[in-house]
């Protein structure tokens, strides 16, 4: 008899991300590295930001060019925090805490009235990773200066940078004083140790995912097929698949057999209006199992 407080079914529901943000185009093989890198506006000029403040461009030129960012840059210690310093202390306003960094600038350059710069989140098992993954789930990056400058009062709201001041980071924060402070949509490149591995195509065409040689995610699977008596053997003796089908509604778009697990797994369609599908995981009834384990063995 069948104990009745035995669990003999699990259901797995994934949804399908629009994933037409997120384009790996280019993966680089260095072992023991694993991040991202991908461009952004870090601010624009000559405009008024949330803040009521306008940077004018001319200064800030200046204020990029300063011996200790362009030290910063090319020695790729350029951090930026994960938010701004949530303390008014100005020693801590002034200085980049590297244990909660979450990436570096590589590059800067000028387009327009604004700063671009190449994005690399840090290689590391805290902000750094947390940050790169954010962006996997298209959440788009933004970006906030933090520096000290000259204002200039226009009126009671609104101030002026009409001199170069001291920059010191540009921190990543959810919404920017500058509308424009985001990623720059398109592609992303991915820097990690792909020794031993093998690419498989992934979501969009341009997007890759790694798995290790000689295994796949089907590997374990046994196809049961339409033609095949056994589907039909299975979907009238097995007590356990029978009643998970009937009482949840279950609509079968493939079955296999995975032998490691002795469980059958059901494959739904993908809903076309929340691009969720759900795939359930049936433990065979003994007697089912044997009589399936039976077969396959002669294969």
């Amino acid at each position: 008899m069948e104990n009745k407080n035995e669990i003999c079914a699990a259901f797995v529901c994934e949804q399908t991300l629009d994933t037409q943000k997120v384009k790996i185009t280019h993966i680089e093989n260095k072992p023991g590295l694993h991040f991202i890198r991908f461009p952004a506006c870090l601010q624009t000029y000559d405009c008024w930001n949330r803040n009521n403040r306008n940077y004018h461009l001319a200064p800030m030129k200046k204020s990029w060019a300063a011996p200790h960012v362009q030290e910063l840059i090319q020695r790729g210690d350029f951090f930026g925090e994960n938010g701004h310093p949530d303390s008014n202390s100005p020693k801590r306003i002034v200085t980049i805490d590297p244990k909660v960094a979450c990436h570096r600038i590589k590059r800067i350059w000028f387009k327009g009235n604004a700063v671009y710069g190449d994005i690399e989140t840090l290689n590391d098992d805290l902000y750094g990773k947390q940050f790169m993954m954010h962006v996997l789930q298209c959440c788009e990056a933004a970006f906030s200066l933090r520096a000290l400058v000259p204002l200039t009062k226009i009126d009671a709201v609104r101030s002026e940078i009409k001199q170069p001041g001291h920059i010191i980071a540009v921190d990543r924060v959810i919404l920017p004083s500058h509308k424009d402070a985001y990623q720059v949509p398109g592609d992303i490149e991915m820097v990690q140790s792909t020794q031993g591995l093998e690419s498989s195509t992934f979501g969009t065409e341009e997007t890759k995912m790694y798995i290790p040689k000689g295994q796949t995610n089907e590997d374990s699977e046994l196809p049961v097929t339409e033609s095949s008596a056994w589907i039909d053997y299975i979907l009238e003796e097995s007590f356990n698949l029978k009643t998970v089908m009937d009482n949840f509604d279950v609509n079968a778009e493939s079955i296999h057999y995975d032998k490691n697990t002795d469980s059958v797994i059901v494959h739904e369609a993908a809903d076309p209006s929340t691009k969720m599908k759900r795939s359930v995981i049936v433990k065979m009834d003994d007697y089912i199992r044997d009589e399936v384990s039976s077969m396959f063995s002669k294969f």
